[in-house]
């Protein structure tokens, strides 16, 4: 509509998916992204697939640390792969709301090491979800989800390529319709989550990556492949006090 006011985003991401999503929103009408971070070259991470710096650059913004967005007021926030924690004080500054997505299942993969758990798990499937934050951690409320098959020769990393993929696209398919509610005054549709389902993963529940080699077959494949990760240590077994990797690929 002539003469109305842009909405005020804030793009909070990581990584080569966080990028293409701020690149994705920066060229949507009535959008106005006023602040942005992402990790700086001197910040350690777990994981690092581009040079976040460099490439918020190339698109003309600056990072403004995490440590200074309590004190920023949006009309909507958009957080990919980001590794802060949303207080209450974030959300209430955000007036339509902040928004997450969440490369794995929910409600069953909260937290972290989802593409390891999942293959663990035996799980055909896999998803990638959108949804509200809350004060919880990956508990808000659902707008929507992308379901790709896990190969029996998946491994954790090609899980993680993939679902990549699919999260970007999920968002190329939500963040428009996110953004014309918001035009309007309002805060897109979405469910609450089925708590009944719900299963959190810590940071470290990969910390025990030693295998078994009495167990079944199908289980220690499952093992192996999960934690098939470069250039992260795989799974492994301990034979005559020396430590053996057991990997799908060569390393």
């Amino acid at each position: 509509m002539a003469g109305q006011k842009k909405l005020k985003v804030g793009v909070v991401g990581a990584r080569w998916l966080g990028l293409n999503c701020l690149s994705f929103l920066k060229d949507i009408k009535g959008v106005e992204i006023t602040h942005v971070c992402f990790p700086d070259k001197k910040e350690t991470v777990w994981w690092k697939d581009v040079v976040d710096a460099d490439e918020v650059k190339k698109m003309s913004f600056k990072i403004t640390p995490w440590k200074e967005w309590q004190h920023l007021e949006f009309d909507l926030v958009f957080s990919i792969l980001h590794g802060g924690i949303f207080k209450k004080y974030h959300l209430e500054n955000s007036r339509l709301g902040a928004i997450n997505l969440h490369p794995a299942p929910l409600p069953q993969y909260r937290g972290c090491n989802s593409y390891a758990h999942a293959i663990m798990n035996g799980d055909k499937q896999y998803r990638v979800s959108m949804h509200y934050i809350t004060e919880g951690i990956d508990d808000g409320p659902m707008i929507g989800q992308n379901t790709v098959p896990i190969l029996i020769t998946e491994t954790g990393y090609t899980l993680y390529q993939k679902s990549q993929i699919s999260a970007f696209s999920l968002f190329k398919k939500y963040a428009p319709k996110i953004i014309k509610a918001a035009l309007g005054g309002n805060r897109f549709s979405a469910n609450v989550q089925d708590e009944s389902k719900a299963k959190y993963y810590k940071r470290d529940s990969l910390k025990n990556k030693e295998a078994n080699l009495n167990w079944d077959k199908k289980k220690l494949y499952n093992f192996i492949r999960a934690l098939d990760f470069p250039p992260f240590e795989p799974a492994h077994v301990i034979l005559n006090g020396q430590k053996i990797f057991l990997t799908l690929n060569q390393r």
